[in-house]
């Protein structure tokens, strides 16, 4: 909330002077009644690839990592950067521990609403089939993580091949689970 007063100009610290700002402005501006609008106002104030980065790093979990975004938004590295830069600029992720982590739930939750159902599925089964086809990381690890992606496609859209391949891996990671 205090990091949109200051982007907005109604917030300022001086380190000499202190804290200073514009009540009259202060006054008129609405009130969000919630955390989730807080968290809308934010995300549609940010550039249209820094959106769609930021719907992507939701679908990969509560946390992700650069490498991961790379391989499956299919854009430059600089493209990637400047996107993570406005993310972490407008405080809704934060990095920590190697990897970009969701400032709260809710931000999550608001980017998951930025894709429609059909885009949703289509990012999931791109997730899912790169995790399947990289090798640097645990095996049993990205199988877990794919299998996560692939539960949450509809089976109407996989091919034959691919619905037998999911029940035989839900089946290993239920057995792995145990």
């Amino acid at each position: 909330f205090l990091f949109g007063l200051r982007d907005k100009g109604l917030l300022a610290f001086n380190p000499t002077s202190g804290w200073s700002w514009n009540s009259a402005e202060l006054r008129r501006l609405p009130v969000s009644d919630n955390l989730a609008s807080l968290m809308t106002e934010r995300i549609d104030a940010l550039p249209a690839e820094a959106a769609t980065l930021l719907a992507t790093g939701a679908c990969l979990g509560d946390r992700f990592v650069p490498d991961e975004l790379q391989g499956v938004w299919n854009q430059a590295d600089g493209d990637v950067n400047f996107a993570l830069d406005a993310l972490v600029d407008s405080s809704l992720v934060i990095w920590t521990d190697g990897a970009f982590v969701f400032a709260h739930d809710r931000v999550r939750e608001e980017a998951l609403k930025l894709l429609d159902d059909k885009a949703r599925f289509e990012l999931h089964l791109r997730l899912a089939k790169r995790m399947l086809t990289n090798k640097v990381h645990d095996d049993k690890a990205n199988a877990l993580k794919a299998v996560e992606h692939l539960n949450k496609v509809p089976v109407e859209a996989m091919d034959d091949a691919l619905k037998g391949s999911v029940a035989d891996m839900n089946l290993a990671a239920g057995i792995h689970a145990m």
